[in-house]
């Protein structure tokens, strides 16, 4: 499990929460920063903790495929089997990946 990681100065950079933000409090817990995902340095402190790295990843694939198994279904999974087999093919993994 992630742990908050203690600094020089005696303030802290937070764990991620479960929306990947991470803050940085001072000495006295006064909130001195906050990095959101799509801030260009919030990859810097992110590296620091491993295990939300993992989760990040697995959440953004998880978000692919599920869009991937949505356009598949509205095309209508017959018609794709039958033109595109291979593609069927790949559907059948993503399902079973998520489920």
């Amino acid at each position: 499990m992630n742990e908050d990681i203690e600094l020089n100065d005696g303030g802290i950079i937070e764990a991620p929460d479960e929306e990947f933000t991470i803050r940085r409090r001072d000495v006295n817990g006064n909130l001195e920063e906050i990095r959101e995902i799509g801030n260009t340095n919030h990859n810097e402190w992110l590296i620091l903790f491993p295990e939300a790295v993992i989760k990040l990843h697995l959440k953004q694939a998880s978000d692919i495929l599920e869009e991937f198994i949505e356009d598949v279904e509205s095309c209508g999974i017959e018609i794709v089997g039958e033109d595109w087999p291979d593609l069927l093919v790949t559907y059948q993994h993503a399902v079973e990946f998520l489920s």
